[in-house]
């Protein structure tokens, strides 16, 4: 009978020194998960001299920035004041840049240069 309560004995002593409930770690902030990134979707224009890319405006509203490759000469190059660029792309001309954008969040994209 001494072999039955030995393992219980031990299991008992083991499950004694774990702490009751471990401390959850901090939540992530809401803006680090939901918020707008420094700067994203990159394109190179066809001739190879701009890049362009999508970051936020002083309100925090992502728009299209150009610069010369290899230059910090960023500039905006829209400016919606609502919701925000998410898609543009370079057209064949090297100086043309599409972009979609919704009109009142009604999801009806138009495609805008």
């Amino acid at each position: 009978m001494s072999r039955i309560y030995l393992p219980l004995t031990g299991l008992w002593l083991v499950l004694a020194s774990v702490p009751a409930r471990a401390e959850l770690p901090p939540l992530i902030p809401r803006k680090v998960l939901f918020g707008n990134p420094v700067k994203m979707s990159p394109q190179i224009s066809p001739d190879g001299k701009r890049l362009s890319y999508l970051a936020p405006d002083a309100k925090d509203v992502l728009q299209v920035w150009v610069q010369t490759v290899g230059k910090e000469d960023a500039q905006q190059v829209t400016h919606d004041k609502k919701r925000g660029v998410r898609i543009h792309r370079w057209a064949y001309a090297p100086n043309t840049l599409l972009y979609m954008q919704d009109s009142e969040g009604d999801e009806n994209f138009h495609i805008t240069r």
